[in-house]
């Protein structure tokens, strides 16, 4: 950033848009907070009901499922400050977050 004064305004818009993030789980059920407990939910009725996950092509939807939590995870990566990538962007190499969606 060129001067002291766009760093601190830099500053001060980033922390309050980290709050507003902190928020946007807040109202929502503990099965629907994380990107995990959507996975784990999604397994299960892949596991309990082939037939109808199929049927219903859920395959096509998991993406728009996990969209909101990868995008938050993406917002509080701070590309000017930080060396590395976003906290979760690691999360499908380890834990294969799409594996068993497909058809």
């Amino acid at each position: 950033l060129e001067d002291a004064s766009q760093a601190a305004r830099y500053e001060s818009r980033h922390q309050e848009v980290m709050a507003a993030a902190d928020t946007v789980f807040a109202d929502a059920s503990e099965e629907f907070s994380s990107l995990e407990a959507v996975k784990q939910r999604l397994e299960e009725f892949k596991s309990r009901c082939p037939r109808e996950y199929a049927n219903v092509y859920m395959h096509l939807s998991c993406p728009a499922l996990f969209a909101p939590h990868v995008r938050l995870q993406l917002l509080r990566w701070d590309p000017l400050f930080a060396d590395s990538a976003p906290a979760g962007a690691a999360l499908s190499e380890k834990r294969d977050v799409h594996k068993g969606f497909d058809k």
